[in-house]
């Protein structure tokens, strides 16, 4: 591989080069750790290997080896560059909720575990820029003079607003699918799609339930209330759907109406066959 012409590079790029690579480098290293222990006698990674699984390891285990050379060795210029250039301010920014940007990795408010996002876009910026962007969220610890300059405080301040802003732009995202009730204005469904479903749910059930009175056969606890409250019910999300299309309840509940009948004579028809499968079987069994 061509040797890089890292003078030419700014301290950006080279940093961005640094942090591919150490990344690139430490998942080596990791690869390497397990192919070593597939290898070892230690009893807990040993185990019996087949000629042919042995020499695929150790073919892995060179590879690897030879990549992790080649990695450290795509280092290198960059780091060298660093170095005579005399280094330059680094951020780095702490991976979890409310992480503060340090000089380096070893402040003393920080832990051997600690893991870092290094901000190489602020490579080689003053204090102030980082401050300016991050506000509080700079270590004063590594950065003592952070507090008396411009940005620290409001970077809180700025960043909630941010987040609240973008809620609101979701909450207006869902509530323009959504369908409410035009009374109370709680949100009944999520998208109109859902609403409709839910409305012939009820028109059919309404159907069902006048069917069943009207050939004796619905149960004790039907009544016409059961009816009119299915009704009731198609009739409330109706207005919903009514208020976001700008025509009549009664337009939307005609719209569905035939999809209702449809649904409810497929309903019916494939509990007729259900129950004809179910008394076949059972005849078939009183009959052995």
């Amino acid at each position: 591989m061509a040797k890089p012409n890292t003078c030419q590079m700014s301290p950006q790029q080279i940093d961005a080069a640094i942090s591919r690579l150490d990344s690139d480098i430490s998942m080596s290293y990791s690869k390497l750790y397990r192919l070593q222990a597939y290898l070892s006698n230690d009893p807990k990674s040993s185990r019996s290997l087949s000629a042919v699984q042995l020499a695929n390891a150790e073919r892995d285990l060179r590879q690897e080896e030879a990549r992790n050379d080649r990695l450290r060795d795509e280092r290198t210029p960059y780091a060298d560059e660093y170095r005579l250039r005399g280094g330059w301010l680094r951020y780095f920014l702490v991976a979890n909720t409310g992480g503060h940007i340090h000089r380096d990795t070893c402040c003393a408010t920080c832990f051997d575990s600690t893991n870092y996002v290094w901000l190489t876009n602020l490579s080689d910026e003053a204090v102030e820029t980082m401050v300016a962007h991050y506000g509080e969220t700079a270590c004063t610890v590594c950065f003592p003079e952070a507090p008396v300059m411009k940005g620290f405080g409001e970077y809180n301040a700025r960043h909630k607003a941010e987040r609240a802003a973008e809620r609101a732009a979701a909450k207006a995202a869902k509530d323009a699918v959504a369908v409410f009730h035009i009374g109370t204005g709680r949100r009944l469904f999520k998208t109109e799609r859902a609403a409709e479903i839910e409305m012939v749910g009820s028109l059919v059930y309404a159907i069902e339930v006048q069917a069943s009175l009207d050939d004796g056969t619905a149960p004790d606890h039907w009544g016409s209330e059961t009816r009119e409250k299915a009704e009731a019910n198609a009739f409330v999300i109706a207005c919903g759907l009514a208020s976001k299309r700008d025509i009549t309840p009664e337009a939307v509940i005609e719209s569905l109406s035939d999809r209702a009948w449809k649904k409810y004579k497929r309903d019916k028809r494939e509990g007729e066959k259900a129950a004809a499968r179910f008394k076949a079987h059972w005849d078939a069994m009183k009959a052995q």
